[in-house]
């Protein structure tokens, strides 16, 4: 089998009707070697924790101790936990790629201007980006009432498509002020 581009296992955040607003993929992976793409043949789309302990005794199997660990500690994970894999360096054809190929290049995996992404700008909704997370800008005004019906304000930070990067990769040797 040939290598994969890139893989990741991630966690989805959703609206209420199902649509994909983010995914964060903690440990994503770039020009995964032949080996490791046999094993992670198939993986793809939603798994369960089942599926993810499955998935952890295979990499563990193939020498990934770090995938394996991953995978076990997204088995547990409250969220929905979705496994992406890049064939090619395609176009992005979903939002869970998208954030796969951001992932890559901001961890640094891969180079901004030899990373195809053509169309992602039309993939990625717009989300006001919260101290909770994205959330659907048509969810956000009952969202903003049920944290102040709690006595707590929902902080929105941003309104955009792009998140700020530091919460989800904050890459070795950098500064960043806010």
């Amino acid at each position: 089998m040939s290598s994969l581009h890139g893989f990741g296992l991630g966690i989805v955040s959703e609206n209420a009707q199902g649509t994909v607003l983010d995914t964060f993929y903690p440990q994503p992976v770039a020009q995964v070697s032949s080996e490791l793409s046999s094993v992670l043949s198939g993986v793809s789309g939603r798994l369960d924790a089942a599926q993810l302990e499955a998935l952890s005794q295979a990499l563990k199997a193939a020498g990934d101790s770090a995938g394996a660990g991953l995978a076990m500690q997204l088995a547990a994970a409250e969220g929905k936990v979705v496994a992406t894999s890049l064939a090619e360096n395609a176009p992005p054809r979903s939002v869970e790629e998208a954030y796969l190929k951001l992932h890559l290049i901001s961890h640094r995996w891969v180079k901004p201007h030899e990373t195809d992404l053509t169309g992602l700008f039309g993939l990625l909704p717009n989300v006001a980006w919260t101290d909770q997370g994205p959330v659907d800008l048509e969810e956000l005004p009952q969202r903003q009432l049920s944290a102040r019906l709690k006595g707590s304000v929902l902080e929105v930070s941003s309104v955009d498509k792009f998140p700020k990067m530091t919460n989800y990769v904050v890459p070795a040797g950098v500064r960043i002020a806010h």
